[in-house]
């Protein structure tokens, strides 16, 4: 098939589920093994990514029936001395220094119109949850959540569902989920990749040290972004399982570099460069393809992760 005749009937399958979710029918009776096969192959279609993240993070259900509650979370305001309120001041600027925003504005989250729609989400969330508040790395989710739905209530629905349904416990204060998603992480790496493992261990690396950035900021800072909204995708269709596979594609295609690397310092220039991961040193970036074929075909099904957490 052609593939723009692929592209046509993946979209024709999402029109249909969006279609179903709009006669309201339950999350779990609009899955099917054609959407899985489509968000697991090629990802949402773009014009449709925004409506299929809400409806399969349960966003929109959360929604349902709260009709005003962000305006109010608004309206109430964390005030400025607050612990929560100086932590995302503080980030604000932080956030993705250079991205371009929804009408294509130079360094969005650096403009008032930027900050003031992330500082809104922020601190929104932190009032909702306060056993949360906020933890770094929120501001990452918090803007690429904004820059794909383009509306602040949309954006922290689903932030609430990553952060207390997907992704729970991990942005806790004690990073309890993280925590034990990185030692499961540690083992699958053991099993599947042991020379990779041995060759961290040999030159004293922590898995750790690049994990924490991986899984907090779902890749955000370390591929590119058609790998990241791919991988945002089947986060918020099939859950968490997949920053586990796609930690291990990426070191299975980081492998060569990471045998090669003769010290500890050599290591963080391979595996946390301060750009987006290279495979060759040289600017090449992981592809998204090839990342998304090494997470489902090159890294073997997870085993027993539900006993190993």
């Amino acid at each position: 098939k052609s593939e723009a005749v692929v592209e046509a009937q993946n979209e024709a399958l999402c029109r249909a589920a969006l279609e179903a979710a709009r006669l309201e029918r339950s999350d779990e009776s609009l899955r099917s093994n054609e959407l899985q096969q489509i968000v697991r192959q090629r990802g949402w279609p773009k014009r449709f990514r925004p409506l299929l993240w809400l409806k399969f993070s349960g966003a929109q259900s959360r929604m349902n029936g709260k009709q005003g509650y962000y305006s109010m979370l608004i309206k109430r305001k964390c005030p400025l001395e607050c612990g929560p309120r100086q932590e995302i001041e503080r980030d604000l600027s932080r956030t993705l220094p250079g991205m371009r925003g929804p009408q294509g504005e130079e360094d969005f989250f650096s403009t008032p119109p930027g900050q003031a729609a992330l500082r809104n989400v922020l601190i929104a969330y932190a009032t909702h949850n306060p056993t949360v508040g906020y933890c770094q790395s929120m501001n990452f989710l918090a803007a690429l959540l904004l820059l794909q739905l383009q509306d602040e209530e949309a954006a922290f629905w689903v932030l609430a569902s990553i952060v207390e349904d997907k992704l729970d416990q991990y942005y806790h204060r004690s990073l309890s989920g993280l925590r034990i998603d990185q030692a499961v992480l540690e083992e699958y790496v053991k099993e599947e990749l042991p020379r990779v493992h041995a060759q961290l261990q040999c030159h004293g690396f922590d898995l750790s040290f690049v994990s924490t950035n991986w899984l907090l900021c779902l890749f955000i800072n370390s591929l590119p972004w058609d790998c990241v909204f791919h991988v945002v995708d089947i986060l918020l269709y099939d859950g968490s399982e997949v920053l586990l596979r796609a930690s291990l594609a990426v070191l299975h295609l980081m492998a060569p570099r990471i045998l090669a690397a003769r010290s500890q310092e050599e290591l963080f220039e391979v595996l946390k460069p301060k750009g987006p991961l290279t495979l060759d040193g040289r600017g090449a970036p992981i592809d998204h393809m090839r990342l998304i074929e090494a997470t489902f075909t090159k890294v073997a099904p997870l085993k027993d992760m539900a006993a190993r957490r």
